[in-house]
């Protein structure tokens, strides 16, 4: 009887983490959509919004650490790409501050000149980062040091383009 009650035991507590480390995912990327756009990956969150501001393109945005105990010079790149694939411009943003603390969030903005139609930005962030020395229990990784870099590609909103 008390190894049925143990297995019980071990059973309930494992689906309790389980629904606790998706309950972290979940609200981290819920709680994240300051803009109409956005993109999550395993150790950021990017939020952004594309406007056109005469015959340039404004990206205003929001970086988020969702992994690292800190994240140091991160740089935001945006490029459009037309659609033969070729890079038309690129603009950069280094975040300030330069250190990012995990679940922070750091505001930047970007400026293109207007691209040909059909064409779409390809955003890259790179940083250095360093997570704790734990044992990873906590989802974030221990101790991970090293210089990261990730890209992800996204439309131009076709009202942005037609000017409207």
């Amino acid at each position: 009887m008390s190894r049925l009650l143990c297995a019980l035991l071990v059973l309930v507590m494992s689906l309790g983490g389980c629904a606790l480390l998706e309950n972290q995912k979940k609200a981290r990327e819920q709680d994240f959509y300051p803009f109409p756009d956005h993109y999550v990956q395993f150790d950021a969150a990017v939020s952004w919004q594309v406007q056109r501001s005469g015959q340039d393109l404004v990206i205003d945005g929001v970086f988020k650490n969702i992994r690292y105990d800190w994240m140091n010079g991160v740089e935001v790149r945006v490029e459009s790409i037309d659609p033969a694939g070729k890079k038309q411009a690129r603009a950069r943003s280094l975040l300030f501050p330069s250190r990012i603390e995990y679940n922070q969030m750091v505001p930047f903005s970007l400026k293109l000149p207007m691209p040909v139609p059909g064409s779409k930005l390809r955003f890259t962030y790179l940083y250095g980062a360093l997570s704790g020395a734990g044992n990873g229990n906590d989802g974030r990784g221990g101790g991970d040091t090293g210089f990261w870099m990730q890209s992800f590609d996204a439309a131009i909103p076709e009202a942005v383009m037609n000017g409207s």
